[in-house]
């Protein structure tokens, strides 16, 4: 979904190289921080547009995430 949102020039993507396929070699995303290098055990943020009206897919991910990695999510 990440790959598919910034092929969508919805934003930047950190992820490892091997799960990009050919985008980079086609062109379709490129590096824009080349050297920066991922520092282990970051937080994860959960970015949705608003709470009122949430779908049930998205709260049921949300809530499965909290439960499976609270301290990741939280930034404990």
């Amino acid at each position: 979904m990440l790959i598919s949102a910034a092929l969508e020039h919805a934003g930047v993507l950190l992820t490892d190289k091997s799960l990009l396929g050919d985008t980079m070699e086609e062109g379709a995303l490129i590096p824009v921080l080349p050297e920066y290098q991922s520092i282990g055990n970051l937080p994860i943020y959960i970015v949705y547009p608003r709470r009122e009206l949430l779908p049930a897919k998205t709260k049921a991910l949300v809530d499965f995430l909290l439960k499976e990695m609270p301290n990741l999510l939280r930034g404990e």
